[in-house]
């Protein structure tokens, strides 16, 4: 009895991965630059929300090339090292579990404002596409920590469709 509950929960577990990710591209409707303000919620926030404080709301860019490539900013910070990959499979997405997408592996380098004090930071950007637009979260990780939404509500707006990719020699 209890090696079926194991397999069945094995397989339960196995089917909510998703498919193949070390393979998988991008698809054309996540490649693009999106571009957008959300506010913040961080140490150097001046307002409630929401805040009547325009140095409250950051711009965020965020490019994703063929390749699963992802470059941008938030602020002043830019992005490093970052990727996309498929968040969920078949069974995650029934039950409304994660996201269809996510920026992971990044680094968030520099201060995000002035007067930021952190300088480095990494974080993760769990994402869905809803009518043409990008939705989602920043998300900054810290060990043993539940990742803080940094800025919970983006709504961000495709400004360019393709991406060039440069390859390296």
């Amino acid at each position: 009895m209890k090696i079926k509950i194991v397999v069945m929960m094995s397989v339960i577990l196995l089917a909510a991965l998703p498919l193949s990710v070390s393979a998988w591209q991008p698809d054309s409707v996540v490649i693009g630059t999106w571009s957008g303000t959300a506010e913040i919620f961080a140490p150097f926030k001046k307002g409630e929300y929401p805040s009547p404080y325009p140095e409250d709301y950051m711009e965020i860019v965020i490019t994703v090339d063929e390749n699963g490539n992802v470059t941008g900013h938030v602020g002043d910070a830019v992005f490093t090292n970052c990727v996309v990959t498929k968040n969920r499979g078949w069974l995650c997405k029934k039950l409304n579990w994660r996201s269809d997408y996510i920026v992971t592996h990044g680094t968030l380098d520099g201060p995000i404002v002035p007067a930021d004090q952190e300088t480095k930071r990494d974080f993760t950007i769990p994402f869905n596409i809803v009518d043409g637009k990008l939705h989602g979260g920043f998300m900054l990780k810290e060990p043993w920590h539940y990742p803080y939404p940094m800025l919970p509500r983006l709504n961000l707006e495709k400004t360019t469709t393709s991406v060039a990719v440069s390859l390296k020699e």
